[in-house]
């Protein structure tokens, strides 16, 4: 698979089964701009509480599509109108080309 046969794939399901959230990339406590991606975004499972993973954390999956820059530890996703701290990043790649973002978020 190539990295846009991934992010196709990603994006065509975030579309089936997404919703639209709001990145807030924030510099020094303020917004310096927002993002607003289709993402999947799902409570963490008991059996996946491990480490710095609280009940009540969330995971968000974001295509690299519709992100600009990386998102970071501090930034905001607001859901349904409901405001999430980015707690940690990962960024996956694919022959050196970020498909997707997976957030750990609380609030």
């Amino acid at each position: 698979m190539t990295p846009a046969q991934a992010i196709t794939s990603l994006d065509s399901q975030l579309a089936a089964h997404g919703e639209t959230v709001s990145l807030q990339h924030m510099t020094a406590g303020a917004v310096a701009s927002t993002d607003t991606p289709r993402a999947f975004v799902r409570d963490y499972r008991s059996d996946e509480l491990v480490g710095a993973i609280q009940q009540g954390d969330r995971k968000v999956i974001l295509s690299a599509t519709g992100v600009t820059g990386l998102p970071k530890a501090n930034d905001r996703v607001v859901v349904a109108g409901r405001t999430f701290n980015v707690q940690a990043v990962e960024t996956v790649r694919l022959a050196g080309t970020v498909v997707r973002h997976n957030l750990r978020v609380r609030g």
